[in-house]
């Protein structure tokens, strides 16, 4: 987490972007679903899911 936290002082220069997700919204089988369905439970991740990008400009 640190090191995507970092990653994300210098993306400006580096073209590289960070996308750190710590909350979702989760159906009955546990798979993400949208906010707005019925069976909706809103969890805290345990484990934040960490996404890396590159811009294509």
């Amino acid at each position: 987490m640190n090191k995507a936290m970092e990653a994300m002082k210098t993306s400006r220069r580096s073209g590289m972007g960070v996308s750190i997700t710590t909350q979702v919204f989760v159906d009955r089988t546990g798979k993400k679903c949208d906010a707005m369905q019925q069976d909706a439970r809103f969890i805290i991740l345990k484990r934040p899911k960490i996404q890396y990008f590159k811009s294509t400009n």
